[in-house]
């Protein structure tokens, strides 16, 4: 009777937790609602576009290994994830080089292939969009997953390969293999690198005005150094970030089969309109 009494009188919450004391769980009860709305908040307060981006899931076959993303510069700094440090190289040479750049998809669709007794899924790295000519489904690889030591292993990633390239073209896209002899090429993607980190989305463009106005003064063939004494001096620092951003404007042309530097040299194209 004594026990039907204190449960009725602290209600359905009452916990005895010791011998003659009672805890009331009301107030645990409305802390941990608080919390638990505390850790959901964020996640609602995100916009729809990154809801479920915050963790990719579209390859489950766990491995170690680096992830990041690239902003294209090309594409209006478009965020483009990559899942292996060769893959983030192939982005920037990409964004760098690739002149007619219209669009980069990581992971675009799946193909089944049919490989074995049940298939496989293929899923490209990225898709590649060009204004001009057929897109590209691009496979990146290091040369030592492609040519293993086993010959069986060599026998059926080749055929892996061909399956792939017979799927994107029968998709209507031009298939590419890209492994670290045709990305990690120097001084091309160091160059690639410095570009990405120049191109500075906040340049003022009085102050590219002021770098083009200065080319009208140079020879056809002339050096960052030539093209900073011709700058006024509070520019001058800047003259590789300028001479960067104007070699994208098509104003100049750097010589590409050397590195980038405060003393490359470049030629003007006086005809870039």
């Amino acid at each position: 009777m004594q026990k039907d009494r204190e449960k009725g009188a602290h209600g359905a919450y009452g916990i005895r937790h010791r011998a003659d004391k009672l805890l009331d769980r009301g107030p645990l009860e409305v802390a941990g609602n608080k919390k638990d709305a505390r850790r959901n908040s964020f996640r609602d307060r995100l916009p729809e576009l990154l809801k479920g981006s915050e963790v990719r899931k579209i390859r489950t076959r766990s491995r170690l290994g680096y992830t990041g993303a690239v902003p294209m510069t090309r594409i209006g700094r478009k965020v483009v994830s990559g899942e292996s440090l060769l893959e983030l190289d192939f982005l920037l040479v990409v964004d760098d080089v690739v002149g007619d750049l219209a669009d980069v998809v990581a992971q675009p669709m799946s193909f089944r292939l049919p490989l074995g007794r049940k298939g496989s899924t293929w899923i490209p790295d990225f898709l590649v969009v060009h204004h001009e000519g057929p897109s590209e489904l691009v496979e990146v690889k290091t040369e030592k997953t492609l040519h293993p030591a086993d010959v069986d292993r060599h026998t059926a990633i080749r055929a892996r390969v061909e399956a792939m390239r017979a799927a994107a073209n029968g998709a209507g896209y031009r298939f590419r293999l890209a492994t670290e002899r045709e990305i990690r090429v120097q001084p091309r993607l160091a160059n690639a690198r410095l570009v990405h980190h120049l191109m500075n989305p906040f340049l003022k463009t009085h102050d590219l005005r002021v770098g083009a106005a200065a080319l009208a003064d140079l020879p056809d063939a002339a050096d960052v150094a030539a093209f900073a004494a011709r700058l006024p001096p509070h520019l001058r620092p800047l003259a590789l970030m300028l001479a960067i951003n104007l070699e994208r404007g098509r104003m100049l042309a750097f010589d590409r089969t050397r590195p980038i530097g405060p003393s490359a040299s470049f030629r003007i194209r006086r005809n870039y309109r």
